[in-house]
C-alpha cells in the first residue's frame, strides 16, 4: 500500500461511494481545492494518485474523468477497502483469495526447497516478532500498524529466499493488500496472524516444501475467515 495520503483517501473513498460518478469530469482543480480545503497543488498531486489507482483519466484541455470500476486497481489496498466498506463486495475478496491460493504456495515451496539454514532462522525470527507486534496497541492506519509492517517483513524475506523475482512480483501485492484489508476489517485477527505465518516460517526452516505449501493455504484460509467474519 501507497504512504498515507488523507486527502487522496478523501478521494477514493468519494469515488467508491459513487459521490464522484463513474463517467463524469471531476470539478475544476481550483473548485476541488475549496471543496475538499486544500491547495491545489494538494489537488494535482492527488489527481496523479488517482490516476495511477485507475480511478481517473486525466483528458488534457478537457479535465479529470472518473473511470468506471474495471480499470480500477484493486491490489491497491486502500481501494479495495473503500470499495468493501462501500457495499457487499465479497466477489472482490474471493477473486483475490482465489489468486493468493494459486500463487503463494508456490513461493513458499520454493523457499523451502532453497532455504539456507540461516534464512531458516531469520524466519522465524521475524514470525516471533510478528507474535511481539501483534501484543502491541493497534494503529488506526495499516501504513502505521507494527503488525502490518513485521507481515510484511516476513513475506518480503519468505518471496527473497524463493529467488523469483517474477512470482514475488505477482504474490507481493496480494499480501500487502490482504494485510491492509485484514488490519482495516477484521483487527480482532491481529493475536493470530502469528501463529499462521509460524507454521510457514518452520517448513521453510525444515526444507519441507509440501509442508510450506499446506501451511500457506492454511494461511490464506484463515484470512478468508477472518474476514468473513465481518461479513
Amino acid at each position: 500500500m501507497s504512504r498515507r495520503d488523507p486527502v487522496v483517501e478523501r478521494f477514493v473513498e468519494d469515488i467508491a461511494r459513487g459521490e464522484l460518478p463513474a463517467g463524469t469530469f471531476l470539478p475544476r482543480e481550483v473548485d476541488l481545492a475549496d471543496e475538499y480545503g486544500v491547495s491545489r497543488n494538494t489537488v494535482r498531486e492527488a489527481m496523479q494518485a488517482l490516476r495511477a489507482r485507475g480511478l481517473v483519466e486525466i483528458r488534457h484541455g478537457r479535465g479529470t474523468l472518473v473511470l468506471a470500476e474495471e480499470h480500477w486497481n484493486v491490489l491497491a489496498a486502500d481501494v479495495l477497502v473503500a470499495l468493501v466498506n462501500h457495499g457487499d463486495r465479497t466477489d472482490l475478496l474471493l477473486e483475490a483469495l482465489e489468486s493468493r491460493r494459486l500463487v503463494e504456495p508456490i513461493v513458499v515451496a520454493l523457499a523451502a526447497e532453497r532455504a539456507a539454514p540461516a534464512q531458516g532462522e531469520q524466519l522465524r525470527e521475524l514470525a516471533a516478532a510478528a507474535g511481539a507486534a501483534g501484543t502491541r496497541r493497534r494503529r488506526a492506519h495499516p501504513d502505521a500498524d507494527p503488525l502490518v509492517a513485521a507481515e510484511r517483513r516476513f513475506d518480503e524475506a519468505v518471496a527473497g529466499v524463493a529467488g523469483n523475482r517474477f512470482l514475488a512480483g505477482a504474490v507481493g501485492p496480494l499480501q500487502a493488500m490482504f494485510a491492509a484489508a485484514r488490519h482495516e476489517l477484521a483487527p480482532a485477527a491481529g493475536p493470530e496472524v502469528a501463529g499462521v505465518l509460524s507454521a510457514v516460517g518452520d517448513a521453510i526452516a525444515a526444507g519441507d516444501a509440501a509442508a510450506a505449501r499446506a501451511a500457506a493455504l492454511a494461511r490464506t484460509e484463515a484470512l478468508a475467515g477472518w474476514l468473513a467474519g465481518t461479513r
